[in-house]
Parts: structure tokens; C-alpha cells; sequence
């Protein structure tokens, strides 16, 4: 527990009675308390400035959560006052936002996004918006007023007037934020956001939401880039769509994508940071009628609610965008105010709640809530939230009415109690007892088969709505799949808690599956395939059982948050694979090709220069999609979670880990998991130190690399030894300086060092030994797992057979890169030598890096890979060779020898050819240096601004500088830090001050030591300043 101050402690006192006197003041009665309610909600909809009040500011820290306003001079604008309180006010001037990231994790993040681990970046506009007014008020009352000339006006109000209209102000329900606060929520008392114009990385937002379960948010929204007829013809189209009951509130400024710089529940004074619990629904009464149009949906929810909390006033419920609540009642009847804030319905309480407190809710809702799939087909818009969602758990008991169309059949969640027919409309009544996150259905016409697996019935709906139908043969290979995999998991998890299931197929981009019910999207069940591709075979039962597995992950455990559902996905990915691996003939082979597919789908190559799998660990969830790449998300938590799982059963046993996972499913059965519970469950079961580990493959990124080599030894009499060594190759970190070279001149210098201790990393890694007669066999003295611990590890095998070669993960299951010296000796030497230079010996290492140079790529035996397209491919040579002799160009330089640093980029240009742009930014940093070392500044000043430059879009004229930096975070990270320092000094020498001004910042932030050169410059923009 941290302890307050005395005078936070007032400020939250003197908060608490305005909350209690807004409470007051907004009750009077049920009908007038609900008049004033909505005056107030409406007062707010679009907030005026009030320049009367305006102020100057020069020199003023202001605080926002951990954010910190640092103004140089400006003014500050408030809006007129909403019942006695100022909530939003208009900077405009100069001025600086910083942030410090409150773990590893999301410095990269922000430095992903942002080019910054530290964000420290120039505003010239923001505006504030704060539910407790008294820190900005004091600015008000203490600091000069400004009397705003008509420039100033009219830039003040087109600040505004963009806030006010911007989908940054809409997406995050800044209203409903402000109003909750105003009628007294108590959890709202700090809200607060903050949205920031800067020239250096675009428009951003920070904001204190205390429903999410991270409150404290940094984002960025990015618009639609469209213009000319395009945008008219989407304006016409969306007209189109609204007045039929699609797409409401939707403005064309609201399409687009938000980026996440950085989330988390944390605050400096720990006073703040986590999040309300708030509410959580028991149970949900639906009736429901599906119009004749078969799209309208009118529903009628009952939840009934339990308060986590006291003094909360808003309940807010999810609720799909396109349908409207039309009332809201509690459980005497009476009427409630109910509003929209950014994608939620929110519900005023008539007093504050308290802990423990039942409380019901009775909406009557509408609107367009299903879309035509195929024929008569319908699906819903939101499969989840087509009823009113409460709470962040949401595990709840269910009974729903359905009614709907007579022509088309109805499958849904839950067990039928009761059914009939009335008119032209059919109805049913289900009941779902074991709590659920959701309840869903589906609409339309199918051909419905009944099975049975063990206990469980099974209703198998396959879609009759398509031009083509399925053989017998595809329907019963799929019943005899969700068959198998469901006795499967019941063995591996433990008992299913329902004695029915039903499945259902249709013409969908995604399968789903909720507690009892499975959608299943017919593109696995093409109809003019038969059954017995081994690769449609293994899409088509691996797609069934991953589904059948989230009824354990996913449904019956939970997850915590967004950075915990990749247990979810990744737990219900790899149990699928290994049923396939167990019940299928050949299996066990087909699951290790297929798990070695991370590669290549993790090291596909982003737009903006990356790797997929250095965008994020697979603990940043949903966060993992953005405008960088649309895939991450899949190809990280699916793919690199699976393999992460693979590689930990491998190292705690297959068996014991399956024993594991079922007495984790018994224990944590309708709860929710996080991460951290998941592996202190994995450790105190397995007896095992997990943490190295998951500091590296669930917390981090990069895929390590390990090479090896051995000796064969003994003969037929006495057996066979292979006895060799494994050795992690240590990670780079850097420390970089601009320093005087010689008495006139310049030079930035990186020295290497080891970046992390890997001394707490264990691996168990497959190994196959090729035999004299060329035949692997299944004894495990020749194939089987080794295990790797620490940085480096020595390892003895014995066989009867004269072994020829030993490859250590053959088929590529492990995440990590394996390297032989007899396979793959070019590259082995060049990971020796980089070793060699982190440990400080430089001659070493330059001779190992020409052993790398003169060394034959290698010839790929039949125990090294497995599959062909594992193997180097001739251009990865070729980069190979040039980044090395850019390697020793570097370490010419260090020494002193300009005319060989000349010669070893030039042989690095010459192997690239055309592809040279592949290490531009390297080959910029080097040449760089030789112009400063011989004083040839204008030079280094184009080629360094020429270089960041590259990677700009051209029609992005205004954020180049953050768009340069995105593309090098990764793999050129220091020598982007080397051309930014380059930058600075080129820039001081040639007396380019906007540069220097901006280089010498971003070149500090990355932690390049300027301690020579920042005295000179600041001295020289303190005398520009000086002379202006």
C-alpha cells in the first residue's frame, strides 16, 4: 500500500462532497431527477468556449495522471461552465508532453509507435478535459489574462471545433465521462483525457477511463485516407445504410484505425491506477422477436445485476451499435436515464450503489441486428452483443424466448424447455444453467443430424441455403470429428459440463464457439472435395476441434484481460493440432511440419520494415492488429502461442503437462486465469523455474538463434559417442556517443555489450541422428529431446549404430533458430564472431567474421531439414555477407582505418546489388561517420536527413520523422540512433537549427551519450533565441 499525501488526500475530500452534492441536486424526484439528468447530458453535447476567461501561460507544469503538460508560453482557453464547472479547456502555444511507460513492455510499444521509449514530444494544441476542475481553475485564477486577438481566435476555435467534431472525441465517450462524474460516480471523481496535437507524432489521446480494466490509455487514432468521389461515394453509401437502420452515429471521420502507444492499470502514486469493478450480470431473461424482414430484431432484457462497488451511479452496458434501447426500468417500475457513450449503453442509477446490492434491469430495445448471408440465410452483426451485455466476467445463467419466421429453422445456445407456433411465427424457449459468457443463434434452413458422443447429444446443422450441397461423405467426416474431439478433450480436460452440443455450419469469414453451441464457417466443407486429402482432412478436423476445445479455454476458463486471452486461442490451437497428432495415422509427423510453420508466418516482413513476431509479445492480445500490420494478432497469439505451449509441454513432459492442464481446468472451471496464475500453476505443479522462459517467449520478443557442433567417437565393439556443445548467442545491447575526434572534427561511436543474462533459459529441443544406414528409427537413443540450459550447455548421446550426423530440431518445432558448424558453417562463424566483439576481443572477432566471409554456405544434409523450405535461401546469403563486411567496415573505423572502412561498404554494396536498400540505413550510419571525421558536414547533414527520409510515405508529408523511425525500431534500431546523432552534429556545424533541435532530442532519448556536443549546442540555440 502506497501512502497518500495530505493534500491529496483534501483534494479527493473536497471531490467527494461536490459528488455528494451533485447527487443532491439531481434528485428531487424520479421523473424531474430524469429532466435534469438529461439537461445536463445535453449541455454537454457540444461544450463553447468562453474566451472572456482566457489566460496566458508561460512556465507551467500540468499534471495528468502520469502524464506531465509541460507549457513553455500560450494561452489557455476554457468553455463555458456546465452547472458551475469548467470540464474542457483549448491550449494553443507551445509546449511539451512526456510520459514515462510503466514497464518493458510498453516502452516498446511506445517506441514501436511512437520512436520513443520515453515519450517526450513538442504540442502546439491540446485540448484538456477533467472531471475535477480545481488544478486547471487554479491556472484560471493565478495567471495573467490573455486578450486573444482575431488570428489567436480563430486558431483557438478551429482547435476546438476539430475536438469537438474529431472521432477521437466520440470513440471514447469523453461526454459520457465528464457527465458520470458530474452526477456523482464516484469512480469517475479523476477522470480525465487529454488530446494532443503534435507536428512530431501526429494527434494522440491519453485518457483515465476507470471502466476499462486498464484505465490509463495512450492512442492514436489514424482516419480513412480517402478523398475526391471515393469519399463522396462512401458519404452516399452510409446515408444509405442509416436510413435503413445500419450503421448509426457512424460519421465518415470515424472510420479509420486506433493504435494503442501504451495501457496499463497503473499510476505513480499508486492512488489511481486500477480498475472499478463496477457490475456484474447473474443472470439474463430475453425475449426476443425477429421481425418479418428478418434483419429487425425486438428484444426485451431482464439482468439481474449484483453491485462490486459503492458510490458507482452508471451501470454501462455492451450493446451492438445499430440497435436502440427504447426504455430502461428498475425493479419497481420506475424510469431510468439511459445514454450512449462511444460503443456503449449506459444506465443512471437513481442513488449511488453499494456493495453487494441486487439491482434489475428491464430494457426494451430494437433495431437492425442480423444481415443476409446466402439465400435464406441470416447471421447476426454481433454474435455476442445482440442483447445487453453487464460487466467485464460476464459469466451468467441464461433464459431466452425466441421467436421468429415460420420458414426458417432457429438453432441457439442453451437447451429447448419449450416450444410452439403461433401464426406465421415459431418460438422456443431455452434455458442455459451453466453460467456463460454469451448466448448466440443462427437463422435460416438446414439439414439437422443427430449423434451422440459418450453423454453428449449432438445436433450437427449443416447449411441447405448455398447453391451446393454437401455429400454424405464431408457430413459424416465432419459429425465423426466433432465426435472424436469432444470424447478427446474429455479425457484431456476433464468432464464436459452440458449432455448437448449443437453445431452448426455457415457462410462465414470465422468460426466461434460459445458454451453448448459451435459455429463452424463452411468454407473448411467445400462440396466438390471428397473426403480424404490429408491436408483437407487435417484443415477440416484441426478447425472442429479447436472450437470443441474453447468449450474448456475459453468457456469454462476465462481469461483475465486482453493480454490473457492468448491462452484462450493458443491453448485451444495447440490441443487441436495435438489431437490430430494423436488420433490420426501419421499424425504425430504432419503435427511437427505443421507446427514448424511459425516460421514462416512470423517472420513475414511488415510495410514498415519489421517482422510480424517483433511487433509484440503474444501477451499484448487484440493490441497486436494495428496499422502496421492487420495480422499480428493471428500470426502471434495463434501460431507463436501454440508453439510457445508445444515447447513448454516439451519441457515439463507431455503427459504430466496434459495432467497439468486438467487439473487446472478442475480448479479454475467457471473462473477467469491470467497469465502470471497460469504459469505459478505450471511451476509449483512441474516443481520447474518457469520465469526465464516466459521472460523471453511470453513477455518478450526475438527468436534466438543456437548453433552447435560435436565430435563422433567409438566404434562397432563398444558403441557410439556424440558428445558436442550448444551455445545461445548472447543478444546485442549498445552504448552510443558523440565524441571529438581529433581537435576539429566529430565521430559517434557504439560499443557492444551483452544485453541480457540467459543464464535462467532452458529449451528441450527434438534431435534426430542420422544412421550409417541412412534410416533414423524410432529408438530414443537416435531421435529424441535434449535439454538445453543456460547460455551454454554440453550434451552426450550414445548409440549402438555408427552415427553420420546429428541434426538438433530437424523439423523446425522449436521457437528458435539451430545451426550445425558442419551444415551451416558460414553462419556459425559469424555467430562466434559476434560473441568474440560483445566480449570485447576485436581482433578475434574480425578474424572470425573473415572466416564467416571465406566459409562455403553449406550443403543441407538429411538430418539437418527435414522440410525443404526450411532451408537458407541464397539472397539470406547474400545479406549475410553484406551485413558482415559492414561489420568489419565498423570495426575499421574503430581503429582507425578509413581506407578499409571504405573498401568493406563498397563490397557490401557490390554483393547486394539492387537490393543494397535491404542495409541502407547501416551503410548511411557508417558513411556518416567517415564525413564527420573529415569535418565534411553538409555531406553528413544530406545523407543522415536523405536517409530517414527513405522510409517516409511519399504522400505523407508531415510525420516523416515517425514514420522513418517506425521502420527502423527493429532491426537497424542503433544505426537509425547513429544517423539521428549523425544528424545532430551536421546539423550544429551547418547551422540547421530546426534539425539540431529535434536530432539532439531524439538522439538523447535513445540514450546516445551527447555530453560533448549538447553544452556547445544548446549554447548556440540559447544565442539564436537570444538574437530573435
Amino acid at each position: 500500500m502506497t501512502a497518500r499525501t495530505p493534500a491529496s488526500d483534501s483534494r479527493r475530500s473536497s471531490l467527494a462532497l461536490a459528488a455528494a452534492l451533485a447527487v443532491l441536486w439531481l434528485a428531487p424526484g424520479p421523473a424531474a431527477g430524469i429532466r435534469e439528468t438529461a439537461a445536463l447530458y445535453d449541455e454537454l453535447q457540444l461544450t463553447k468556449l468562453d474566451p472572456a476567461r482566457a489566460v496566458l501561460l508561460k512556465q507551467v507544469d500540468i499534471e495528468f495522471g502520469s502524464g506531465l503538460l509541460r507549457v513553455h508560453d500560450g494561452v489557455l482557453v476554457p468553455t463555458q461552465a456546465v452547472r458551475g464547472r469548467t470540464v474542457e479547456w483549448v491550449f494553443v502555444g507551445q509546449a511539451r508532453f512526456r510520459f514515462d511507460p510503466p514497464d518493458e513492455i510498453e516502452a516498446d510499444q511506445l517506441e514501436l509507435f511512437a520512436g520513443q521509449r520515453q515519450l517526450d514530444v513538442s504540442l502546439e494544441a491540446a485540448v484538456m478535459v477533467r472531471a475535477a476542475d480545481a488544478p486547471v481553475r487554479d491556472l484560471l485564477e493565478h495567471h495573467e489574462p490573455a486578450f486573444l486577438g482575431a488570428a489567436m481566435l480563430k486558431r483557438v476555435e478551429a482547435v476546438h471545433r476539430e475536438w469537438l467534431e474529431g472521432a477521437e472525441r466520440a470513440a471514447n465517450g469523453i461526454r459520457g465521462g465528464v457527465f458520470n462524474a458530474l452526477i456523482g460516480d464516484h469512480a469517475y471523481a479523476d477522470y480525465f483525457a487529454i488530446w494532443c496535437r503534435s507536428f512530431e507524432v501526429g494527434d494522440f489521446i491519453y485518457e483515465f477511463d476507470p471502466e476499462d480494466t486498464e484505465p490509463h490509455t495512450l492512442a492514436h487514432f489514424s482516419p480513412l485516407e480517402i478523398r475526391g468521389w471515393d469519399r463522396l461515394r462512401l458519404e452516399r453509401h452510409l446515408k444509405h445504410q442509416q436510413k435503413r437502420g445500419r450503421w448509426l452515429d457512424t460519421r465518415i471521420q470515424d472510420i479509420g484505425d486506433w493504435d494503442i502507444w501504451l495501457s496499463g492499470p497503473w499510476d505513480p502514486d499508486g492512488t489511481l491506477g486500477e480498475a472499478s469493478p463496477g457490475f456484474e450480470a447473474q443472470h439474463y431473461e430475453l425475449d426476443v422477436r425477429i421481425g418479418r424482414n428478418e434483419t429487425t430484431l425486438h428484444g426485451s432484457a431482464k439482468l439481474d445485476i449484483v453491485s462490486h462497488e459503492s458510490g458507482r451511479r452508471v451501470i454501462p452496458l455492451e450493446l451492438f451499435r445499430d440497435l436502440r434501447a427504447e426504455t430502461v426500468t428498475d425493479a419497481n417500475g420506475e424510469s431510468l436515464f439511459f445514454f450512449r457513450s462511444g460503443g456503449d449503453l449506459m444506465v443512471v442509477l437513481p442513488e449511488p450503489s453499494r456493495v453487494g446490492q441486487k439491482l434489475r434491469l428491464d430494457i426494451v430495445y430494437r433495431g437492425k441486428a442480423l444481415r443476409w448471408v446466402d439465400r435464406k440465410m441470416f447471421d447476426l452483426e454481433d454474435t455476442a452483443n445482440w442483447y445487453p451485455h453487464c460487466g467485464t466476467t460476464d459469466r451468467a445463467t441464461y433464459d431466452v424466448t425466441l421467436r421468429w419466421p415460420r420458414g426458417l429453422q432457429l438453432l441457439a445456445s442453451g437447451r429447448v424447455v419449450d416450444s410452439g407456433r403461433d401464426g406465421r411465427t415459431r418460438w422456443q424457449r431455452r434455458v442455459l444453467e451453466e453460467p456463460a459468457i454469451a448466448f448466440s443463434f443462427v437463422l435460416g434452413r438446414f439439414e439437422i443430424e443427430r449423434a451422440r458422443a459418450g453423454h453428449v447429444a449432438l445436433e450437427v446443422a449443416f447449411n441447405r441455403s448455398g447453391p451446393h450441397r454437401l455429400t454424405e461423405g464431408v457430413r459424416r467426416e465432419m459429425i465423426s470429428a466433432i465426435r472424436r474431439s469432444l470424447e478427446y478433450f474429455e479425457e484431456t480436460f476433464g468432464p464436459y459440463p452440458l449432455d448437448y452440443l449443437t453445431v452448426v455450419t455457415l457462410p462465414r469469414r470465422y468460426s466461434q464457439s460459445f458454451l453448448g453451441f459451435i459455429t463452424i464457417a463452411d468454407s473448411i466443407l467445400p462440396p466438390n472435395v471428397p473426403p480424404g486429402g490429408a491436408q483437407m482432412n487435417f484443415y477440416r478436423a484441426t478447425t472442429v476441434a479447436h472450437e470443441v476445445a474453447h468449450q474448456w479455454w475459453g468457456n469454462l476458463i476465462g481469461w483475465s484481460s486482453y493480454r490473457d486471452q492468448w491462452l484462450s486461442e493458443a491453448m485451444a490451437n495447440y490441443s487441436a493440432l495435438q489431437f490430430w497428432a494423436d488420433t490420426e495415422e501419421e499424425g504425430a509427423a504432419f503435427f511437427s511440419e505443421l507446427s514448424a510453420g511459425w516460421r514462416q508466418t512470423l517472420n513475414q516482413t511488415t510495410p514498415v520494415g519489421r517482422t510480424v513476431e517483433s511487433l509484440g509479445p503474444i501477451v499484448l492480445g487484440v493490441r497486436l492488429n494495428s496499422t502496421l500490420a492487420d495480422n499480428g494478432y493471428r500470426a502471434i497469439v495463434y501460431r507463436k502461442g501454440a508453439v510457445v505451449l508445444a515447447m513448454l509441454a516439451r519441457i515439463v513432459g507431455q503427459r504430466p503437462f496434459s495432467e497439468m492442464m486438467r487439473s487446472l481446468a478442475g480448479v479454475a472451471s467457471n473462473r477467469v486465469v491470467s497469465t502470471a496464475t497460469f504459469l505459478r500453476a505450471l511451476e509449483h505443479m512441474s516443481g520447474l523455474d518457469l520465469s526465464g522462459f516466459a521472460q523471453r517467449y511470453i513477455y518478450g520478443t526475438g527468436i534466438p538463434e543456437v548453433y552447435y557442433d560435436y565430435k563422433i567417437d567409438g566404434d562397432a565393439k563398444h558403441g557410439w559417442t556424440i558428445e558436442g556443445e550448444a551455445r545461445l548467442a548472447p543478444r546485442a545491447a549498445y552504448d552510443q556517443a558523440v565524441r571529438a575526434h581529433g581537435d576539429r572534427h566529430w565521430d559517434v561511436v557504439r560499443a557492444i555489450r551483452k544485453a541480457d543474462d540467459a543464464t535462467g533459459t532452458a529449451l528441450v529441443v527434438p534431435y534426430r541422428i542420422l544412421l550409417d544406414d541412412g534410416h533414423a528409427d524410432n529408438d530414443q537413443a537416435k531421435q529424441g529431446n535434449l535439454m538445453l540450459e543456460g547460455p551454454g550447455d554440453r550434451f552426450r548421446l550414445e548409440t549402438k549404430t555408427r552415427p553420420l550426423a546429428l541434426a538438433l530440431d530437424p523439423s523446425g518445432e522449436i521457437l528458435a533458430g539451430f545451426y550445425s558448424a558442419r551444415t551451416h558453417p558460414k553462419k556459425v562463424a559469424a555467430l562466434r564472431a559476434q560473441g568474440l566483439l560483445i566480449d570485447g576481443d576485436g581482433l578475434g572477432a574480425e578474424a572470425g567474421f573473415r572466416r564467416s566471409l571465406a566459409a562455403a554456405p553449406g550443403t543441407p544434409d538429411k538430418a539437418a531439414f527435414e522440410l525443404q523450405w526450411l532451408q537458407p535461401s541464397r539472397v539470406q546469403h547474400r545479406r549475410e555477407d553484406a551485413l558482415t563486411y559492414l561489420r568489419l567496415a565498423r570495426l575499421a573505423l574503430d581503429r582507425g582505418d578509413e581506407t578499409l572502412a571504405r573498401a568493406e561498404i563498397a563490397a557490401a554494396v557490390s554483393i547486394l546489388g539492387p537490393d543494397s536498400h535491404a542495409l541502407r540505413i547501416e551503410i548511411a550510419a557508417l558513411e556518416g561517420r567517415i564525413d564527420l571525421r573529415h569535418g565534411n558536414y553538409e555531406s553528413a547533414f544530406k545523407r543522415s536527413k536523405k536517409a530517414l527520409r527513405l522510409f517516409s510515405p511519399r504522400r505523407q508529408q508531415r510525420y516523416w520523422r515517425l514514420r522513418g523511425w517506425q521502420a527502423q525500431v527493429g532491426s537497424d534500431w542503433p544505426a537509425t540512433t547513429d544517423v539521428l546523432a549523425i544528424l545532430a552534429v551536421a546539423a550544429f556545424e551547418t547551422g540547421n537549427n530546426e534539425e539540431l533541435r529535434w536530432a539532439l532530442d531524439a538522439a538523447g532519448e535513445r540514450g546516445v551519450d551527447l555530453s560533448v556536443l549538447r553544452p556547445l549546442a544548446n549554447a548556440m540555440l540559447e544565442n539564436v533565441s537570444t538574437h530573435r
